[in-house]
Formats: C-alpha cells, structure tokens, sequence
C-alpha cells in the first residue's frame, strides 16, 4: 500500500467516522416513515432522502413514472480519479407490517439497540441491497 492511498483511505474513514450520527438519524428517519409498498405514498420518503442527500452536497435526480410521480431517486458520487462506476440499489419501501403484535416495537418506531437501528420484526422478509460494479 502506498502512502497516498493510506493518506486516502484514513480520509475516508474520518469523514465516515464524522458522519455516523448522522446517517443514524437518517435510518430511524425514513423507517419511521412509513413506506409499505402499495399502501402508503412514496414522496415523503423520497423526499426525506433526497432532502439528506443534498444537505450532503449530492444532486439529487428524481425518477419519474409515466404519470409523473416519483418512484425514485438517484445521485452520483464523482472521485477525483477514473474508475469503475458502482451502483448501489436498494428499495426503500417496506413490506406491510402484518401482525403488528407480533412486532417487539411498533414498525415504525425506529428503536435503537445497542447503538444502531435494528429490524425488530420476527419474520423478516425484507429485500436485501445490492451493489453492482461497471468497468
């Protein structure tokens, strides 16, 4: 490893390390959104997101449908050098909240354990993120 690239990569894990409240914030924000795909409108996720995401200096682009409404956001994170294109894709709709007895804190409740947000649903069918890699 060279200087350069370990004088980058404790950059980058300062300012993660710096962030980190924040992107805290950001997870209980949008699970206490609710956001069950079908059920309840996408726009105020969406709009917390991409709200985030330019308070962080990121330009947000909204993907529309045929009829004009949101049914997405994307942003692009440009490096100094080039590179490969890496896309992360994730949903940000939930799955309905089913029995919500059977939940050990209310879906939306955002409960933090231990430090960070967790699902705390007993059957967790959730979509898992997927990051992809384009030369």
């Amino acid at each position: 490893m060279t200087a350069e690239h370990a004088d980058d990569q404790h950059t980058v894990l300062a300012a993660a390390k710096e962030d980190h409240e924040s992107v805290i914030t950001l997870i209980r924000d949008l699970v206490a959104i609710p956001s069950r795909g079908g059920i309840d409108p996408y726009d105020p996720v969406l709009d917390h997101l991409g709200g985030w995401l330019a308070r962080h200096g990121l330009s947000v682009t909204r993907l529309r449908d045929a009829a004009g409404a949101t049914v997405g956001v994307t942003c692009e994170v440009r490096g100094l050098n080039p590179g490969p294109r890496w896309v992360f894709n994730a949903c940000l709709d939930t799955a309905p909240f089913g029995d919500e007895h059977a939940w050990t804190h209310p879906p939306t409740s955002a409960v933090v354990h231990e430090g960070a947000p967790r699902q705390t649903r007993r059957d967790r069918h959730q979509r898992r993120p997927r990051v992809l890699r384009h030369p």
